[in-house]
């Protein structure tokens, strides 16, 4: 049938969203009776086979048309779409026959990768082709596909730190007035008293005192052994310091990663570094969530104890495919803006 000349200005029926709007005005643009127009409001999670009765989209004769408008917004809620061709359960043999066409003015989001390296969301999903072989005409005239930011990838936790605590050693108590000599001499008639160590004088000191300390160790006065007027011998013993205790602890322990930009929220700045026990490692920095389109920041590696090194930082998430199924398609971009990854 043929089409209204170039330079007219043409009228079509076309649906917004559910409600039948009268007349748009297409400008130069040609517009078939064999043509069926399908305007986008505000939305979310679209299958185009569910825009159109079963009639429509089985008509080989019939051109299907799919208008996100400037100043509208197609939102995922979904990781693997935000606009997908055709029911995944209805396979090839469900697919739409005939031209069918997208085209988008204004915007196509994905959601945001979650925390810890998620994947942003994805926007076009071409899952068939038409059950013919068609392949589904995707034109961008001035908007965006943006798919979700990744989720940024946790750091490192710190590695273990090690220190040592004290036990007390004790010696004796000896007692031996001969080579070698051990003994607590003390006389309550000259208030003195003497400590002998190994064949050593230790000190000299009152003959009341019950305990010296003298290069790192502690003597001790014991049970008396003999007794002799003012004089007394006592055993002797003496304790000291040992830091061999190993104590360990636990380095930082890294917390999450930012979410991704998306449809469902901002990016999202990664946990602080977190410090660790003593002589541990602090954690990493967690990465920052991405903007749209973008790869999430990888976390930074945890720091190394004395006991222990750090571990990794896990990568960031990538972003999602603002275009899956790109053979089952035929693209165009007139002015329009993509960001993301692109998948066969």
């Amino acid at each position: 049938m043929p089409g209204i000349p170039k330079g007219t200005v043409a009228l079509a029926t076309i649906l917004l969203g559910s409600t039948q709007i009268q007349q748009v005005r297409f400008g130069t643009t040609q517009i078939w009776a064999n043509e069926v127009v399908v305007v986008l409001a505000n939305t979310s999670n679209v299958t185009l086979k569910n825009l159109f009765t079963s009639v429509q989209w089985a008509n080989v004769n019939l051109k299907k048309r799919v208008v996100v408008p400037v100043g509208v917004e197609v939102k995922a809620t979904v990781n693997a779409f935000a606009i997908l061709a055709t029911v995944q359960a209805d396979g090839l043999a469900g697919s739409w026959a005939g031209s069918l066409t997208l085209e988008v003015r204004g915007t196509v989001s994905g959601i945001g990768g979650a925390a810890n390296s998620g994947v942003g969301g994805s926007v076009i999903n071409v899952n068939f082709t038409g059950r013919n072989g068609e392949k589904l005409q995707l034109n961008l005239i001035g908007g965006t596909w943006r798919a979700g930011g990744g989720g940024g990838g946790r750091a490192g936790n710190g590695g273990q730190g090690l220190w040592y605590s004290a036990r007390t050693v004790t010696e004796g108590p000896y007692y031996q007035l001969g080579a070698p000599a051990y003994y607590w001499y003390a006389n309550t008639s000259t208030l003195q008293a003497q400590v002998w160590w190994n064949t050593t004088l230790v000190a000299t000191t009152s003959s009341s005192t019950t305990a010296v300390a003298s290069g790192g160790y502690t003597y001790y006065r014991s049970s008396a052994s003999t007794s002799d007027g003012p004089e007394t011998y006592y055993y002797i013993y003496r304790t000291y310091l040992v830091y061999d205790v190993p104590n360990y602890t636990a380095g930082g322990v890294a917390g999450n990663g930012g979410r991704g930009q998306g449809c469902d929220g901002a990016a999202a700045v990664g946990a602080a570094a977190a410090g660790g026990g003593t002589n541990a490692g602090a954690s990493g920095k967690s990465g920052d969530g991405a903007a749209y389109g973008g790869t999430g920041q990888t976390g930074a590696n945890g720091s190394t104890g004395n006991y222990t090194g750090g571990t990794a930082g896990a990568a960031g998430g990538l972003p999602g495919f603002y275009l899956t199924g790109a053979a089952n398609s035929n693209f165009t971009n007139t002015g329009g803006t993509v960001l993301g990854r692109l998948a066969a």
